[in-house]
């Protein structure tokens, strides 16, 4: 799928149409997220009801299944480093597969092995606020389904490992919707946002009307 309508970064830089909104190294990126990541509006009430229900469905499980505490907590504790060692990888993939899908040629996913986390980029590839959207928030929306679908058909002690799983994967999220945020906040204006990787930086500008 192409980004047809895309200026070029050129033209982004005109101050006489676009303003620039947001720019930050990838280093700053989970620094710039927290400011958007507790503005309460639609996608951060559900994100934050999301954590909620997840959290509130393990406690109840621990609470009501017959395994011994220590089981039940190492089950939840091998979620957390399959969602390290596998989604994780996967999460970041799926955030490449969908850049390439709306017309990325040049994507990346880094591994950053102290932080035990990725990321994923594109360089010089303007995309669309609305697509950008996409981008973030698709892996949440097929990992989310596939680890819940799994939780209805195994016993508590795979639901507990896969509840882990989830929770911390939910979790991990957080830079996703609060970039999702950003957008949501600029709905009215026409957004776009790229990344230069020769200067680790990302960048977002809203059209300017008239």
């Amino acid at each position: 799928m192409k980004n047809l309508t895309a200026p070029n970064i050129e033209q982004l830089k005109i101050a006489a149409k676009y303003e620039l909104i947001e720019k930050f190294s990838f280093a700053e990126t989970i620094v710039v997220a927290r400011k958007y990541l507790w503005q309460m509006t639609l996608p951060m009430i559900f994100y934050w009801l999301t954590n909620v229900l997840i959290i509130a469905v393990t406690i109840w499980l621990i609470l009501q299944s017959e395994i011994a505490f220590s089981d039940k907590l190492s089950k939840i504790g091998i979620g957390f480093l399959f969602t390290y060692i596998i989604l994780v990888p996967v999460h970041e993939h799926i955030h490449a597969f969908m850049f390439r899908f709306f017309g990325a040629k040049s994507v990346k996913v880094k591994y950053l092995f102290k932080n035990l986390t990725a990321y994923c980029v594109a360089n010089d590839f303007v995309i669309s606020g609305k697509n950008f959207v996409a981008v973030c928030l698709t892996p949440f929306v097929v990992i989310s389904f596939s680890l819940v679908t799994l939780i209805f058909l195994f016993d508590d002690s795979t639901r507990l490992f896969l509840l882990g799983a989830l929770i911390l994967h939910t979790g991990a999220c957080s830079g996703d919707f609060a970039l999702s945020n950003l957008i949501w906040l600029n709905r009215r204006s026409d957004v776009w946002t790229f990344d230069d990787s020769a200067t680790e930086t990302s960048y977002f500008f809203r059209r300017l009307n008239g």
